[in-house]
């Protein structure tokens, strides 16, 4: 930070407390380090405090002013959400049926459920603009329950009935595709990982850049894809033919790190599973 009217430089340290043994020598005997992009390197606490303690003493606006719009983050006593439209079987159906399985597309079709919902006539939380085929930018001092481009990539899941499955992970715009793969896993493939989830978590992902970032620049990859260079080449030869445009990364080099815990429906044991992608844990008793 430079407030200009101290004229000095001040750090803010937002990278929290580390476990007592955490020490250098411990991560250099592992060949490791601590450096990292943007938020990487900082957890919670740490980091939250770290921008309360910017706010409180040179910001200009109060906290409640700042966080007004996450006041309103998924809550339908102030949006009216098209839930029904969403989850619509008709609505999947059309969606569906825009993909080309034979060759990949450059366009960006934002998707309307609104037709498919009898409860909801407008949905200003998130605007698409289906000609221009972008999504509409924040209004310059806008903190409303309207106010334009979602900013929260949260994820956390729970499914049940009755795996008990609860799942979540990091990872910005690449958090749902992260989960989703290691659900399809746990589900689709249970007796090749049964019973140690940690392999489900750990094979191969591929993630898509077809989509505008959530954080600015809003950037937009379309038809990118990246996939972890541990899938066949075979695969690869096949997406490429198809008119992907394939960026091969090293083995666990998607970002991600999914973490689950679960009970074993044989033994009531729960198990619990932590991605080998970022530094992360699980316990289960």
């Amino acid at each position: 930070m430079y407030p200009e009217a101290e004229g000095k430089v001040t750090s803010i340290v937002g990278q929290g407390w580390a476990p007592h043994q955490a020490s250098i020598e411990w991560y250099r005997s592992r060949n490791r380090d601590l450096n990292g992009e943007g938020l990487d390197p900082a957890v919670v606490p740490g980091a939250l405090h770290g921008a309360l303690t910017v706010l409180e003493r040179w910001g200009t606006m109060s906290f409640e002013q700042v966080a007004a719009r996450d006041s309103y983050y998924a809550n339908p006593d102030f949006v009216d959400v098209p839930s029904k439209g969403l989850l619509s079987k008709i609505y999947g159906k059309t969606r569906a049926a825009e993909i080309d399985m034979t060759h990949a597309s450059v366009a960006f079709k934002a998707g309307d459920p609104l037709p498919h919902d009898p409860d909801v006539d407008v949905w200003t939380y998130w605007v698409a603009d289906i000609e221009e085929s972008r999504a509409t930018e924040d209004a310059p001092g806008s903190f409303g329950p309207s106010a334009g481009r979602l900013k929260d990539t949260t994820h956390i899941a729970v499914i049940d009935k009755d795996g008990n499955i609860f799942d979540s992970t990091p990872g910005g715009d690449n958090q749902e595709q992260t989960i989703l793969q290691t659900f399809l896993n746990i589900v689709e493939f249970w007796s090749d990982w049964y019973p140690n989830p940690h392999d489900a978590i750990e094979w191969p992902r591929v993630r898509t850049q077809h989509l505008y970032g959530s954080f600015w620049p809003h950037a937009a990859g379309f038809n990118q894809l990246d996939i972890e260079s541990t899938i066949s080449a075979e695969v690869i030869r096949e997406l490429r033919r198809r008119g992907h445009d394939v960026n091969e990364v090293q083995p666990l080099g998607v970002s991600g790190c999914a973490t689950l815990v679960m009970l074993d429906p044989a033994t009531g044991t729960r198990l619990a599973a932590a991605d080998p992608r970022r530094d992360c844990y699980a316990l289960a008793y």
